[in-house]
């Protein structure tokens, strides 16, 4: 290492010279290399007012940041040389030389950046005037006046060319650009063009046709807009450098809005616009045949422009649209909603799909009496008949089989008779030893009747139970089919997703199609289409800043694993960044260790980065109770899953349990509905006993007196919003195990000192401790069905 730190110091300047050029070359490649070159002799040339040239010096400070070589201060010092030698060329050799020094003493302590650039190259012109003037005469008013506004000019280009070396020097290969950069570019382009010797053939001047040719191109290229602001830098820039009449500055201008309006009728009819505007404006200002800007000038500018490949127009818009790659907007709005439109469709028939199934899981229509039905009947018979008879005992008891028989035949009778039976109709074996032979016809006709009331009653209801299980499949279906009539609260952010486009191309990726949503609550979603990486993992490594500095927001892609999406594309979904992470553990027992328990639970991300906590105890225990419980939290799912309001998901699933069957039927609901994004739970107890959230040390007790869900016609749900704070543990369970642990009516009391007590961050460790403290209480018995559910919530690091 000592020998080669000696070798180069003990290199000639020219030796370090080449050496510094291999570098360069390496570094940016031999065609960049040349071009930089060229750009800062011809930029290195530009005089404006006759008198002062800092545009050379802009360009080499904007260059600074990519290199530390001397090239291009070589280049644009022939540049200056070029306009011809004389005492004001040391003051701009003494600027590039106090640059030079001024770059190589600021890389190597703070990173170049544009305002370091710019005020180095503000310090070096005037340092370069200060200097100039000692040595040459004496520095008067109007010399500090000309080098402070020399200086000013020189660091304002230097943001203007900043944009033009990260176009030509960019460690990737742009494809489209920004307004900022269009307008850059135009100014650099019209310097470079008068930057050439000023040069006529057969009295054309060559400046002149370029210029108009600059004006044409991008009129053509970028519309009304682009078109009038580069007809006005161009003719700006022409009377400040060439000496052309300022009526210029506004012919150009007119003539370059009026070019970009008429784009649409093609390259000819462009030129044709631009030709026809210069003679009206000449004919206003001069009265005469006298034309501000000489028709074969324009002549030829418009014959090159037209005879220039499509290609390369078509090469040139799409640096000038960000929307080049969507032939028709309007199509592509449209195919994007219709992709929504069907996914959320898709959704709400799931759900109702789902309820069809609710309703049609019921017993069938009832036709004739069961045996579960004769049975209850002959228990009201024995008890307003036979009850008070003193041959109760002969019947019933030793007599059974034949009474029973006989009980039966007769109802079968009377089914057949629709109730009308009459003594005569009572078997044999039973009328010989029945004494209340009358008074047994006459309450067989009642119950009859009766049941046969609430029979009918019962297979209407089965009716319409089958009759909305029919109709919620039918919306199902219907729904699916009717996108147009579902209005999606969805707002497309165009103007983000211009400005994607020009961040994303900057940074070298390449993105086919983006779209930008904002959802009702506010939260916003980025879907890009982009070439695929390869697994480089761009997406994490480059998107997800470049999406989040643009949104002003973190930002992070829904899927953390490489989706191949094929033909070379992949396509990323961009969420909002969830500020909490969770990890949830459960632990259950049945009772009597039966097979079905009857508690259901779920824990599952829903919707816009919220993540959905629900436990149910279904009435009872075993496999009746399963259902219940099962079915609330399918539903809870699929209707949250979608999207649903929860006041109107809860009462719908209460429409539906009640609906469900004639019986009793009702489950609790105990809901923990956490915004991973925003950083807060809502709890919501339907019949639940108490939950718990441990933060910070300390525990709280969360609960609400409503009814479990399927009593009453309408419930009342009542929520308890709760910040998050970073390892928080959150406890949901069911009255198994609050029962279990009733400890004197103290039980809540009880779980908060286990919870308070036990020192883990392992939710799974936590429910099974609770749960074996639970079953302890009862010699390790469940009396009861018993779930215990515990989250932990973390910020990653």
């Amino acid at each position: 290492m000592i020998e080669r730190e000696t070798y180069d110091h003990n290199m000639t300047s020219k030796e370090r010279y080449f050496k510094n050029v291999q570098k360069e070359l390496q570094k940016l490649g031999a065609v960049r290399y040349f071009l930089m070159l060229i750009f800062s002799f011809f930029i290195g040339r530009v005089v404006i007012l006759n008198a002062i040239s800092p545009f050379g010096i802009a360009l080499a400070a904007a260059f600074m940041p990519y290199f530390g070589g001397i090239s291009v201060f070589v280049a644009t010092t022939l540049g200056i040389i070029s306009q011809g030698f004389n005492k004001v060329i040391i003051k701009y050799m003494f600027a590039m030389g106090f640059l030079l020094l001024y770059g190589k003493l600021i890389r190597n302590k703070v990173k170049m950046n544009r305002l370091r650039c710019a005020t180095g190259a503000f310090i070096s012109l005037l340092s370069a005037s200060y200097a100039y003037h000692i040595l040459f005469g004496i520095m008067l008013t109007y010399d500090v006046i000309v080098a402070v506004m020399e200086g000013t000019i020189a660091f304002i280009m230097v943001y203007v060319f900043s944009y033009v070396a990260n176009f030509i020097l960019g460690p990737s290969r742009r494809q489209i650009l920004s307004g900022e950069e269009v307008i850059s570019l135009s100014i650099f382009i019209s310097l470079l063009i008068m930057g050439l010797w000023d040069m006529h053939i057969f009295g054309i001047s060559i400046k002149g046709t370029l210029s108009i040719l600059l004006v044409l191109i991008f009129a053509y290229v970028g519309g009304a807009g682009i078109g009038s602001a580069i007809g006005i830098i161009v003719g700006l820039v022409l009377c400040m450098t060439a000496g052309y009449d300022t009526l210029l500055l506004g012919c150009m201008g007119i003539c370059g809005l009026i070019a970009g309006t008429f784009n649409e009728l093609g390259r000819l009819g462009s030129s044709g616009a631009f030709v026809i505007t210069n003679a009206l404006i000449t004919f206003y200002v001069n009265k005469s045949t006298h034309t501000l800007i000489p028709f074969v000038e324009i002549g030829i500018a418009c014959f090159i422009m037209i005879i220039i490949p499509k290609s390369f127009m078509d090469y040139l818009k799409q640096f000038l649209d960000a929307n080049f790659f969507r032939t028709m907007e309007q199509n592509y709005y449209i195919k994007r909603m219709q992709q929504i439109t069907v996914s959320r469709l898709n959704k709400f028939s799931r759900v109702f799909d789902q309820m069809g199934k609710a309703f049609s899981k019921i017993v069938d229509t009832k036709l004739m009496i069961g045996k579960q039905d004769v049975s209850a009947l002959f228990d009201v018979l024995a008890q307003d008949v036979c009850s008070r008879c003193q041959f109760y005992g002969e019947c019933w008891n030793k007599n059974f089989y034949s009474t029973y028989s006989s009980m039966f035949e007769l109802l079968t009778l009377a089914e057949q008779k629709n109730g009308d039976i009459v003594i005569d109709d009572i078997p044999k074996n039973l009328a010989d030893i029945c004494i209340y032979k009358r008074r047994l016809v006459e309450e067989i006709g009642k119950i009859y009747a009766a049941y046969s009331s609430n029979l009918r009653w019962q297979n209407k209801i089965s009716e319409c139970r089958q009759l909305v299980a029919q109709q919620l499949s039918g919306v199902s279906h219907v729904i699916s089919e009717l996108a147009a009539d579902m209005d999606i609260d969805i707002r497309f952010k165009k103007e983000l997703e211009d400005v994607l486009y020009v961040e994303l191309d900057r940074n070298g990726i390449r993105a086919y199609d983006i779209l930008v949503i904002e959802k009702s609550d506010g939260k916003m979603q980025v879907n890009i289409t982009k070439q695929a990486c390869n697994g480089r993992r761009e997406c994490l490594r480059q998107v997800e800043k470049i999406v989040s500095r643009v949104m002003g927001r973190s930002m992070s892609n829904k899927s953390r694993e490489c989706v191949y999406g094929g033909n070379g594309q992949c396509t990323l979904e961009l969420l909002e960044t969830q500020q909490f992470k969770i990890t949830t553990g459960v632990a259950r027992r049945t009772k009597d260790f039966k097979d079905a328990c009857g508690d259901s639970y779920s824990f599952i991300d829903i919707d816009n980065g919220k993540y959905l906590l629900a436990l149910s105890d279904g009435m009872g225990s075993g496999q009746r109770a399963a259902l219940e419980s099962s079915a609330v939290i399918s539903l809870l799912e699929n209707f949250l899953e979608v999207g649903f309001d929860l006041d109107l998901t809860i009462q719908t699933i209460n429409s539906i349990l009640l609906l469900r069957s004639q019986d009793e039927m009702f489950a609790t609901a105990d809901m923990c509905i956490i915004d991973l994004v925003e950083g807060n739970a809502d709890f919501i107890k339907i019949g639940g006993v108490a939950s718990f959230i441990k933060q910070n040390g300390e525990v709280e007790t969360i609960q609400a007196p409503n009814l479990p869900i399927g009593i009453l016609d309408q419930i009342e749900v009542s929520t308890q919003k709760r910040t998050l704070e970073d390892e928080d543990m959150i406890i949901l369970m069911t009255d198994g195990v609050m029962d279990a642990i009733n400890n004197c009516g103290y039980s809540e009391e009880w779980i908060k000192n286990i919870i308070c007590t036990l020192d883990t961050k392992n939710p799974q460790e936590m429910a099974d401790y609770i749960m074996d403290i639970a079953l302890g209480q009862n010699g390790g018995q469940a009396l009861d069905d018993m779930t215990v559910m515990v989250s932990r919530v973390w910020k990653p690091v």
